[in-house]
């Protein structure tokens, strides 16, 4: 069975870019992100990724500046 996997970037956030994001960017998906506050614990934000990953399918998550280079081809 193929997987339909979603293009999910994973960068950095806030004025300092110390917060963890993960943002969907496949059609339909209306740039769905997840942003670790500093308040939530490991366990929390693993089980926060791992529902976002049952929303989002993804193998693995590429950086922004790769998901740019996607766009130029």
């Amino acid at each position: 069975m193929v997987e339909n996997t979603h293009k999910v970037v994973f960068d950095y956030a806030g004025f300092s870019g110390s917060i963890t994001r993960l943002t969907c960017y496949s059609d339909g998906c209306n740039c769905s992100t997840l942003v670790r506050q500093p308040y939530i614990g490991d366990a929390m934000w693993q089980t926060a990724i791992e529902q976002f990953k049952q929303k989002h399918p993804y193998s693995s998550a590429i950086s922004w500046s790769e998901y740019q280079d996607l766009l130029k081809n």
